[in-house]
């Protein structure tokens, strides 16, 4: 809190006081938040997160020998050098503190993550990258005997069974294991008993994909199983990396075993770009729970459990494929499960398919179901095969293709009227979509949602709950930093105090600027999210957008100085507004089909500079409306509003942060687009009218 609040007085004293200068000042501060947004993906491959930031805290102190007063005489003189004195020694220290990391690296250190303290056992390897903190413990820490093998749903049928195993944890909310591996596929004798390879009971296959390849255990289990081609997609290189170069002796190198190809790529991306089918697709437990715990709502992989990428995964199965995808099924909470059925159910009867049931069968193992599912109905050979499978390891046969089932839901999920059975569930199970891909959270009402309903749906279902507090905190913070500033600020002579006149005296003047920065935010952050999919990753997608958005927006901001010389700013405005409208329609309707289309599986730069010039036009017209803005403040001679303008549009861009969620988790990604377009038309019946203040004039001899 405290850096911002005093980086936002700064660049608000610097803007009010030259406020004629706001075109080439406003370029100027989106131009280095641009490049910062490009610096900071390798600088996080460089160094650790708190690292960096002592390396940061260099740049404002900096900016501190910058500054300086237009005023000469004597004692302004002593002053300046008295300040510059002051700024150097600010930034030796700073510069201490950085380079400190490179003889003590560990002098910052995470001892709270979401809440809660660091894990008891002390982490062996710790990596960092622009995705993740990746932690190695070399044990199952949480488990009370470390030498049984880890499974997400054992059998209770394994018998006594010891083998070594590391652990990964992801942001210390997601982890996999590192199973020891030493080329004797004799030791991997366990892995039968995990219900996540319950689809390996049906018969051989010829070539596998799995989804998360992780600390590579069900690249094992490929291999266990015979199976001759093995395609593994990870999405985060530090994960292969600890694998395959901090642990190989240890981990047996499984994304380098003969017949193993292995791929650093977001899977629906790797997939998109590929004409082969597989004879099995496994996705076991991938989930965005180490974003999402914290509250954060972007750079997760919910993209994985959509309508376009089951039928993504359907269209690379062979003709007799099995997509296996497992989650979890704990104790009265089979929400996960359920929801996950539908989607598949969905999937399968957006191909054609009238029965579903008969392509679906989900087996419970644990805290585990496995859900595996056939383009084709299922064989009564297979059928047998799978319940004999379940019958040996006292596995649950929670739905089977021939009618036999466990979880009455299930049952009346697929026998009945599945719209019904959806309509009646006390929480929401429909089946998400890539414009509103939020599988894990069982509500589409935020705002309404029952803190002990939501929390019974799921674990991650509280960020929900941190969500609406956060929106009611913001609009709290909002209605304050407008109201009492303005309650403070010195009255005219003879003026009364009323609120009215705190509310409305200039009224359209703070709400055009409250609403440019709404709707530049709730813009920005559902063009992050459409274009996720297509740039292949959460963090290339927020990198290419903000980057692209800020530095054309900059380019806007400049521009305006040359036009306003051409042309009045209330005519000009209408016109940036109007463009505005037509970009960001645009995006909505248009731009999805371009996006999903061929191009998809072009190489990397060729999307990275398509993205850029579809992004380019919005950006600049959104970046002129805040400098026409502060300028006819200055034309009216009420440059002394702009701190308080520039305050009100940072509040709104941040309220926007929280609203935009919302809006995606109950109408989706489009809807956040059209919302923020509603924030500039406001912005534009605000502009067509007068700022000017009239006042009555004096009457008298």
């Amino acid at each position: 809190f405290l850096p911002f609040l005093v980086g936002g007085f700064i660049i608000a004293a610097i803007f009010s006081f030259n406020s004629k200068r706001i075109g080439s000042l406003y370029w100027a501060d989106l131009a280095g938040a641009a490049l910062g947004c490009l610096a900071v993906i390798p600088l996080l491959n460089l160094f650790s997160a708190p690292n960096l930031l002592a390396w940061i805290a260099l740049l404002p102190a900096a900016g501190a020998l910058l500054l300086r007063s237009e005023q000469t005489d004597e004692s302004e003189k002593r002053h300046r050098r008295r300040k510059n004195w002051a700024a150097g020694a600010v930034i030796v220290l700073v510069a201490l503190a950085a380079a400190s990391q490179l003889i003590m690296p560990g002098l910052y250190t995470i001892k709270y993550a979401k809440g809660t303290t660091q894990k008891t056992a002390k982490p062996t390897y710790v990596h960092w990258n622009h995705l993740a903190r990746l932690t190695t413990y070399k044990s199952i820490f949480f488990k009370d005997d470390s030498l049984r093998p880890f499974g997400w749903g054992m059998s209770s049928q394994l018998g006594d069974y010891e083998i070594e195993q590391y652990w990964i944890e992801q942001d210390d909310s997601a982890g996999t294991p590192i199973t020891h591996f030493n080329g004797d596929i004799e030791k991997l004798d366990f892995l039968p008993y995990d219900v996540t390879n319950a689809a390996y009971s049906m018969g051989d296959y010829d070539s596998v994909l799995v989804i998360g390849g992780g600390g590579g255990r069900d690249i094992l289990a490929a291999r266990y199983f015979g199976v001759p081609e093995i395609t593994a997609v990870e999405i985060n290189p530090g994960m292969v990396e600890i694998v395959e170069e901090v642990y190989p002796d240890f981990s047996g190198k499984p994304y380098s075993l003969p017949g193993v190809t292995g791929v650093v790529d977001e899977a629906r991306s790797f997939l998109t770009r590929q004409e082969g089918q597989y004879d099995l697709i496994m996705i076991s437990m991938i989930d965005s729970w180490a974003a999402t715990m914290a509250g954060a709502f972007a750079l997760s992989e919910n993209n994985l459990y959509t309508r376009e990428a089951l039928n993504l995964y359907l269209d690379h199965l062979s003709e007799d494929g099995v997509l296996t995808l497992s989650r979890w099924y704990v104790l009265t909470d089979h929400k996960e499960t359920h929801r996950l059925t539908n989607l598949v159910a969905t999937a399968l009867e957006n191909r054609g398919v009238d029965n579903p049931g008969e392509h679906i069968a989900v087996v419970g193992g644990g805290m585990i179901s496995t859900v595996i599912t056939r383009p084709r109905p299922y064989t009564t050979e297979e059928i047998a095969a799978l319940s004999d499978y379940i019958e040996r390891m006292d596995f649950q046969p929670l739905w089977l293709p021939d009618g036999a089932a466990e979880d009455d839901f299930l049952a009346a999920l697929l026998t009945g009227d599945r719209d019904e059975v959806i309509a009646d569930s006390p929480v929401d199970l429909s089946a998400p979509t890539d414009d509103q891909p939020f599988f894990f959270m069982f509500t589409d009402d935020p705002l309404g949602v029952d803190r002990t309903e939501t929390e019974k749906a799921s674990l991650m279902s509280y960020t929900v709950i941190v969500l609406r507090r956060l929106f009611y905190i913001m609009i709290g913070l909002a209605l304050l930093l407008i109201i009492l500033p303005l309650a403070l600020k010195k009255k005219e002579p003879g003026e009364p105090f009323t609120l009215g006149r705190v509310l409305f005296k200039q009224t359209r003047q703070w709400l055009y600027f409250a609403a440019i920065g709404l709707g530049f935010m709730l813009v920005e952050l559902a063009l992050i999210q459409r274009y996720v999919l297509f740039l292949g990753h959460p963090s290339y997608a927020t990198t290419v957008v903000i980057f692209s958005i800020l530095i054309f927006a900059g380019l806007g901001s400049a521009t305006t100085v040359p036009l306003t010389r051409k042309l009045s700013i209330r005519k000009l405005q209408p016109l940036v507004f109007g463009a505005i409208g037509l970009l960001v329609l645009f995006q909505a309707f248009v731009v999805p089909a371009i996006l999903d289309g061929s191009l998809l599986g072009a190489a990397l730069g060729w999307r990275i500079a398509l993205s850029i010039l579809l992004l380019a036009p919005l950006g600049f017209v959104m970046g002129m409306a805040l400098p026409l803005g502060i300028r006819r403040l200055d034309d009216i001679d009420a440059a002394g509003m702009v701190p308080y303008v520039w305050g009100i549009n940072g509040v709104f861009s941040v309220f926007a942060s929280v609203l935009s969620i919302i809006i995606a988790l109950s109408h989706g990604y489009t809807a956040g687009l059209l919302v923020g377009l509603g924030a500039y038309l406001i912005a534009l019946l605000c502009s067509l009218g007068s700022w000017r203040r009239k006042v009555a004039r004096a009457t008298g001899p």
